[in-house]
């Protein structure tokens, strides 16, 4: 008896300073901010139920009309991943950058880029460029680029 009281302290114990500990809502927007440019405003905020200690926090930029969603750690107010959308589409029926202008683009903006691996998708009669690799800041990036412009539709940056 004696022990499983104990042990029901205990327990109660480490969820108090667990939840005692956690980032303030303000810290974790600073932590989310830090990480996207000047200028764009919050429009959402969410407490993801499905993963208990992860908040998902939406902005946008009203110059460039990128949406920007940043998930944090809120036990720590450490940035997780960051998924950039723009207005344009990836896919076009034309195919105009080659392989290599795609690699490029994706070093001029990523010249740290590592193990980096370019594929030509193609969806019924729609083409668009996926690029994965890695950096010395980022665990996993991944892109979408639009095969006429060469310009990235989609980012997604998983932190270390």
């Amino acid at each position: 008896m004696k022990k499983l009281l104990i042990t029901s302290l205990l327990a109660g114990l480490l969820a108090m300073s667990t939840s005692a500990f956690a980032a303030t809502r303000a810290e974790v927007i600073a932590a989310a901010k830090a990480e996207i440019p000047a200028g764009v405003f919050m429009y959402d905020y969410k407490e993801d139920a499905s993963q208990k200690y992860v908040t998902e926090i939406k902005f946008r930029d009203p110059k460039t009309l990128l949406d920007y969603e940043v998930e944090v750690d809120r036990t720590i107010a450490k940035v997780l991943e960051v998924e950039i959308k723009g207005s344009n589409d990836a896919k076009s029926t034309t195919l105009v950058k080659t392989h290599d202008d795609i690699e490029k683009i994706i070093l001029a903006e990523y010249p740290d880029a590592q193990k980096l691996v370019i594929k030509l998708e193609q969806d019924r009669n729609r083409y668009e460029y996926e690029a994965t690799f890695t950096t010395p800041k980022y665990f996993e990036v991944e892109l979408e680029l639009n095969p006429v412009t060469g310009a990235i539709a989609k980012r997604e940056l998983k932190y270390r």
